[in-house]
């Protein structure tokens, strides 16, 4: 679309969390674990840079916190009411891109405390235990964000942030592998935040330039004056 790309740096994110942690624990007419489990799927998706039906699919039966690895094979979806409607887990990614991700430690030091929390079959679920619905996450999401200064950061600016930290240490491709794109086309187009870079032209555009005569005011009124007293002789 030609937009500018708005990726969080590793700094801009610790703000960004600090801030909707302070709302997390802030009091709230909700449950205070359900909006927990906002903030952990913030920490889950900065780790990973998986897409937010992706992180909201996830099961214990995908994540190995002795290895320090998830599986990112699935992602959420709503039947038709002719299917029988509902939230599913489908059985393969968006993209079909499945993938095995290495998580760093403050991610698993999350999945671990969930883990002893205790939740059901699926890490990010509903108040309820069960799929949690991805436009109820989103608006909950948005509500938790007003007044932060920071509403501006959207889940796909964390997938964002994930391509161009990769790409600047490893390469556009290793940020393509960690997004699960086929190729780094689409990972650089969209995804990858980069300094727009200065066009120099300006020492042939030089040559345009040109210097305004020093005009002195006073002998210029006397020039104009004899010229009209020549012309009335």
């Amino acid at each position: 679309d030609g937009a500018p790309i708005r990726a969080l740096t590793p700094a801009q994110f610790v703000e960004f969390r600090t801030s909707m942690a302070a709302k997390v624990a802030a009091p709230h007419k909700t449950n205070p674990g359900s909006r927990q489990v906002l903030l952990d799927l913030e920490d889950f998706m900065i780790a990973t840079g998986v897409r937010p039906n992706e992180a909201l699919a996830i099961r214990w039966s995908d994540v190995d916190l002795e290895a320090g690895v998830v599986e990112i094979n699935g992602t959420v979806y709503r039947k038709k009411l002719a299917d029988g409607g509902g939230l599913h887990i489908q059985p393969h990614t968006k993209g079909r891109d499945d993938r095995k991700l290495a998580l760093p430690g403050f991610c698993l030091a999350m999945l671990e405390r969930r883990r002893e929390e205790g939740s059901g079959e699926v890490v990010f679920a509903s108040a309820a235990g069960t799929i949690m619905d991805p436009d109820t996450y989103r608006g909950r999401r948005r509500e938790l964000l007003q007044g932060t200064g920071f509403e501006w950061v959207t889940p796909k600016i964390a997938r964002k942030a994930v391509a161009t930290l990769i790409s600047e240490q490893m390469g556009s491709a290793a940020a393509a592998k960690q997004l699960g794109h086929a190729s780094d086309a689409v990972t650089k187009k969209h995804y990858i935040f980069t300094e727009r870079a200065t066009i120099d032209h300006s020492n042939i555009l030089e040559a345009f330039g040109f210097s305004k005569p020093t005009v002195n005011l006073q002998s210029a009124d006397h020039d104009e004056k004899n010229t009209l007293n020549s012309r009335g002789n």
